[in-house]
């Protein structure tokens, strides 16, 4: 794979050298609340409300590999998901590969972790686009979409840090917005 994309941005050699080093994908397991996104996927539609990326364990478990589910609610009340898998790029550690399962096994995307804070519980995304998504941005933390002024706070350093390392993504950072919790 290499550490490169499609992405003029991701192709950057000076992006690619400040990414963090993501040495042990197991830590990135479970769940990830989207607190501030530019994916309009969450922000517009009038349908997706609390989006949650899931990060688990392929069974049988494979190290540079793990499952990704994206659950969000609709306005009916049910929960709904996109399922998918990881592949980490061994050459750079912050760089996966998504694929997407049943129908949505020809779509891939590549993303990358920009900030990952574990004692904070936080971590900022970055992703190419696909077919169906134009590039973008997450932030996201371990703490509930309510999250409290202790998440506020590590969310809004771990923006700034993206902020002062990546200042090719200066557009990006400018359209973060928070998703619906609720219709």
């Amino acid at each position: 794979m290499g550490c490169s994309s499609s992405s003029q941005i991701a192709a950057d050699r000076a992006f690619l050298d400040q990414l963090p080093r993501v040495e042990n994908p197991v830590l990135l397991h479970g769940a990830w609340h989207v607190h501030r996104t530019t994916l309009p996927m969450w922000l517009h539609a009038d349908d997706k409300f609390a989006p949650t990326l899931n990060y688990g364990p392929l069974v049988p478990p494979v190290a540079t590999k793990m499952t990704d589910t994206v659950i969000y609610h609709k306005r009916d009340g049910s929960v709904s998901d996109i399922r998918g898998e990881n592949v980490q790029d061994v050459s750079c550690s912050a760089h996966f590969t998504w694929r997407g399962y049943g129908l949505l096994r020809f779509i891939t995307s590549e993303w990358y972790f920009l900030h990952v804070d574990h004692d904070a519980g936080v971590a900022v995304i970055y992703f190419t686009s696909t077919l169906f998504t134009p590039e973008g941005m997450d932030v996201v933390s371990r703490a509930g979409p309510l999250g409290g002024a202790d998440n506020a706070s590590s969310l809004n350093a771990a923006v700034e840090h993206v902020r002062g390392r990546f200042a090719i993504l200066q557009p990006l950072l400018g359209r973060l917005a928070t998703p619906p919790l609720r219709p």
